[in-house]
């Protein structure tokens, strides 16, 4: 399965994605904005993810089939980060 990205709009997960976004564009993941009030704060993450497809999802099965309660994180075969 492909990897995956989960992030928000929130400080955390932008500052996240200034950071970290090399790594997740790397090994092929899709990033999925998990929870944006509107179509700017989803532009806004987006403007900072340069190069990394995102995607606006509802997160809700797979994080909690996973156990996930937290964002940012990448999901990999490796295992997952945050």
């Amino acid at each position: 399965q492909r990897p995956r990205a989960r992030v928000a709009s929130d400080q955390p997960s932008r500052h996240w994605l200034a950071e970290k976004r090399e790594q997740p564009i790397r090994i092929g993941a899709v990033g999925l904005v998990v929870e944006a009030k509107d179509r700017q704060e989803v532009e806004a993450v987006l403007a900072i993810a340069e190069g990394l497809r995102l995607v606006p999802a509802s997160a809700e099965g797979f994080s909690t089939k996973l156990g996930l309660s937290h964002y940012p994180i990448l999901l990999s075969k490796e295992g997952w980060e945050q």
